[in-house]
């Protein structure tokens, strides 16, 4: 009896990844672990991702695809864009915590990434900032959204797909600023 040969394609290799990265106890999407999901040899993904890195750019990208894919907010409410996109990450990290850990340590370059950017820049300049003033903003914010994502997302993955208000509880507690006081 002869194994049917599987046809592998990007697409399919990404949908098996994110199957696997949304396991609970996910640590991380691994070439053997794309095989075996797929019925085929680890190294056939290699023939459609040069790398590893290659592979988790892409996955990262297809999180982002799914963020955007939630903000919904008109243009003029950069506000709501942003609180929805900021939501968005951390719901789609937690959910994918295998994939979301990596967002922090590398960048896509992928047409999702560069969406999110053009989002945020826009959204960002429609508070008057400009120039430098305006980069330096969108650095911090999404520098801030990414790194509280993937550790979140990390500390779920760790947690084996406990509820992060359960495993860390300075998560869960109110801290003593209100808009009032601030």
């Amino acid at each position: 009896m002869t194994k049917e040969r599987v046809r592998l394609d990007a697409e399919t290799i990404i949908e098996a990844g994110l199957r696997i990265a949304s396991q609970p106890g996910a640590g991380a999407v691994t070439v053997r672990e794309l095989g075996a999901e797929l019925g085929a040899s680890p190294t056939s993904i290699y023939r459609h991702f040069r790398s590893k890195d290659g592979l988790n750019q892409a996955l990262v990208d297809r999180l982002l695809v799914m963020c955007m894919a939630q903000v919904t907010a008109p243009r003029e409410d950069w506000r709501a864009r942003l609180i929805q996109l900021s939501a968005a990450t951390l719901d789609t990290f937690v959910a994918y915590p295998a994939i979301g850990v990596e967002s922090i340590v590398l960048s896509t370059e992928g047409p999702a990434e560069l969406d999110v950017i053009e989002m945020m820049l826009d959204a960002i300049a429609q508070t008057g900032l400009e120039g430098e003033e305006l980069v330096r903003h969108y650095a911090t914010l999404s520098t801030y959204i990414l790194s509280y994502s993937a550790g979140i997302a990390r500390e779920h993955s760790l947690s084996g797909g406990m509820d992060p208000q359960e495993s860390l509880p300075w998560l869960g507690r109110t801290l003593p600023v209100t808009a009032a006081s601030h």
